[in-house]
């Protein structure tokens, strides 16, 4: 027939208006056209694509047009017909068809939709076909068409939902139902593929996430991931990833059972359905009510497989998953003996750009845990996280700051960034990051400076200013690190003063202001060490930090008014302080600290006592506190420093003649003396000048005498150091007259040192100031 001369023929006869057969001639064309070369033929050398889109437009009947349609779906199989028939008008002539309601027309219908499926897969034709406003009957086409019209209508819909200014106007024009009435049930094959891969498009809009999932579309798509065709799953999965970009709906999702479905696809599927699943995973574990759920499914280990995979996209997406997994602290663990750590370095090491991101990510949430934090370096992450730091992307340097202020908690990995030189780097960002960055690169210098032998380092590689200009201007946490950072290098008697030079004391005492509290901890506890410098007090005080140090003390965290009472213990060491102090009502919550505190709160409270009663004018009002009868119960029961501060501060109570008497009604003489029999050192020294000065009342002699104190006293005149030994010598002159075996030992004693007289006891003892 062809070398007859059919072909030509037959174009004619389509082309024929007064033709009555011409339905009869297309169809002949369409079994001719499927023969070798003829769809080529008649499209290329005799016009058949202008005449068939001419009997589709004026056809006598929907027979005959859809006749013509049935032939076009066979010839624009090839690229050139597709152009004509676009130039011919036929996209107009395709939707008229859909529109038709003669029961007659649902193949014709199919025929039409075929085609603009097949048009619609290109991206050059999407806009015409939109164009041509094939949307609404293509909807309809889903809603209310044949097996084979619903299933092609939704794979037109699908490729064109695949741009996004299509999405909403698919949206709009009603399709989530009948494509979801598509998803439940469909005899054809592809129907079910096509409505999830719509509704996986659409999906992605953000406009129809909400819409979608108050629609019902989460179940149905559950669904066809527990039993439908690979395909089926993939584009249900990929779906799912889409609606759970939402906040409103990573709940709904997951209370729809998504879970563990998804985790099987994981665990099952092929290399694009796992992908489509561990994304889906990784949007819903931003929730962290998903985030347990996730993992108690099981999710971790495909994922760690994932991870080692050879596909660049399933490594980024389980990366990223397992990162959001893990900011849940009780998964870390279980994520790093899952074998997380290695894949995670290797491809920080050599992934792409985004899965460099991802990974870092991933390892940032994991070393929250101390274990992680040794895994980490067993895995040798240290040299391509400084790599990322050097030379990543301004997110890629903040996480991997960030990293690094966690991996350089461990004292095993300090040493070895040091050796791999960190610091400059970290450094480097504090100078030349975003403000994120410079509050990571501040952490990691923090913790880098707990280690002695760091701290001058971090202070020569010039971290001072920066950390105080973060101080200044930067975010609260970085501010945060900055001071925890200028912390730890003022541990370092040197670099007290370079802090102070470069400006740290007066960002210090405005983050006291701050509302965080961890703040204002890290700023009492940098202004503590800072004020050790006997020129830094003064510029401390003059700051305005006494008043809010006392603030902090009354209304504190435990922590916080620890290091006030820290700070305010050496800033009491200068005269005008502990004026200051008292007139700032710091008296009080001191006491208070001295009653209820923890055992460092208590000495760092004895302390501060301790220096501001060395103030003639404070010894009388923090007697009436109530404060010498606590001072002498922490001589009972508190740490070594903190019996050795207490007796320091009743020493200087002792002063007042009052207060000897106070000393003695709570017991004090008794406590001191057994401070002399059981102490050591500085505590020895401290006990036997309060005795020194307490048994200068007359009272206080006797009850000393009468409790066994006189012989302890004498065996500690041979046996103390030199400062014991002078103050004991100096208690025993009160009873010198009295006791023949005093007045012995204290003439054996003189001759001994070389003494020509007697001690005298001081009436008003005076101490050095006491620093932290």
């Amino acid at each position: 027939l062809t070398e007859a001369g059919a072909l030509t023929a037959l174009v004619a006869s389509v082309s024929a208006a007064s033709f009555p057969a011409r339905g009869v001639a297309a169809k002949a064309l369409l079994e001719l056209a499927r023969h070798k070369n003829n769809a080529a033929t008649l499209g290329e050398e005799l016009g058949a694509v202008e005449a068939l889109v001419g009997l589709m437009q004026t056809g006598p009947d929907i027979q005959s047009r859809s006749h013509g349609a049935a032939c076009l779906a066979v010839l624009t199989e090839i690229k050139h017909n597709r152009e004509v028939l676009v130039g011919a008008g036929g996209l107009g002539a395709l939707v008229e068809i859909l529109k038709t309601s003669s029961q007659d027309s649902d193949q014709g219908k199919a025929h039409a939709a075929s085609i603009l499926m097949c048009m619609a897969a290109e991206s050059e034709y999407l806009d015409a076909v939109v164009q041509s406003g094939a949307v609404p009957p293509l909807v309809g086409l889903v809603a209310d068409g044949g097996t084979e019209a619903r299933a092609l209508a939704a794979g037109a819909l699908r490729h064109l939902a695949a741009h996004t200014d299509n999405q909403v106007a698919i949206v709009q024009a009603g399709a989530v139902a009948p494509l979801l009435a598509l998803l439940k049930h469909n005899p054809a094959l592809t129907g079910t593929v096509h409505a999830a891969g719509t509704l996986r498009h659409l999906a992605a809009h953000t406009d129809n996430q909400v819409l979608l999932v108050r629609n019902g579309a989460v179940p149905s798509l559950v669904e066809v991931i527990r039993s439908g065709t690979m395909e089926e799953r993939t584009e249900a999965a990929g779906a799912l990833l889409h609606l759970a970009v939402n906040s409103l709906n990573k709940l709904a999702v997951a209370e729809a059972g998504a879970v563990p479905p998804l985790v099987d696809l994981l665990r099952t599927g092929s290399g694009d359905a796992k992908r489509q699943a561990a994304g889906a995973i990784r949007n819903l574990a931003v929730e962290s009510t998903n985030q347990a759920i996730v993992a108690e499914a099981g999710a971790v280990a495909p994922l760690v497989a994932l991870l080692q995979a050879d596909c660049q996209e399933g490594k980024l997406q389980a990366a990223a998953a397992l990162r959001n997994i893990a900011a849940e602290p009780s998964n870390q663990s279980g994520i790093a003996r899952a074998g997380a750590m290695p894949p995670l370095v290797d491809l920080l090491r050599n992934g792409n750009p985004e899965g460099k991101l991802a990974a870092i990510g991933a390892m940032w949430n994991l070393l929250g845990n101390v274990e992680n934090q040794q895994a980490a370096a067993r895995a040798d992450a240290l040299e391509p996280v400084l790599d990322l730091l050097r030379h990543g992307s301004s997110s890629g340097r903040m996480q991997a700051a960030g990293v690094l202020r966690h991996i350089a908690m461990h004292a095993e990995n300090q040493a070895a960034l040091v050796q791999m030189g960190a610091i400059a780097s970290l450094v480097d960002l504090l100078e030349n990051g975003s403000e994120d960055a410079q509050a990571q690169a501040a952490g990691a210098l923090r913790n880098l400076a707990a280690l002695e032998e760091n701290q001058g380092l971090v202070a020569e590689a010039g971290a001072a200013p920066l950390l105080v200009q973060l101080l200044i201007s930067g975010s609260l946490e970085g501010k945060i690190h900055a001071a925890g950072a200028l912390w730890n290098m003022a541990l370092k008697t040197e670099n007290q003063v370079l802090v102070a030079e470069a400006g740290a004391i007066p960002p210090l005492v405005e983050l006291l202001r701050a509302e965080n509290m961890d703040g204002k901890t890290k700023a009492a506890g940098t202004l503590g060490l800072l004020s050790l410098n006997v020129s830094n007090t003064k510029a401390i005080a003059r700051a305005g930090a006494i008043p809010l140090l006392v603030a902090l003390l009354e209304k504190g965290t435990p922590a916080a008014r620890t290091k006030a009472a820290g700070a305010l213990w050496n800033l009491a060491a200068n005269g005008e302080n502990k004026v200051k102090i008292v007139e700032e009502g710091g008296l009080g919550p001191l006491v208070q600290l001295l009653e209820s505190g923890t055992p460092e709160a208590q000495t760092h409270a004895a302390g501060t006592l301790r220096n501001l009663v060395s103030h003639a004018d404070n010894q009388v009002l923090v007697a009436q506190t109530g404060a010498i009868k606590l001072l002498v119960g922490l001589m009972r029961t508190g740490t070594p420093q903190g019996k050795t501060h207490a007796a320091g501060a009743i020493w200087h109570l002792s002063a007042n003649a009052d207060n000897k008497v106070a000393v003695a009604n709570v017991g004090g003489l008794e406590a001191l003396i057994e401070l002399l029999k059981t102490g050591s050192g500085d505590l020895k020294t401290k006990a036997a000048g309060a005795l020194c000065s307490l048994v200068a009342n007359l009272d206080n002699k006797m009850t000393v005498s009468e409790v066994g104190g006189v012989k302890v006293l004498l065996e500690h005149l041979q046996t103390s150091s030199q400062e014991t030994q002078n103050q004991v010598a100096g208690a025993l002159r009160f009873y010198s007259k009295d006791m023949l075996e005093v007045h012995d030992a204290l003439h054996f004693w003189r001759e001994r040192m070389g003494r020509d007289t007697a001690p005298v006891a001081r009436k008003v003892p005076i101490l050095p100031p006491t620093v932290l």
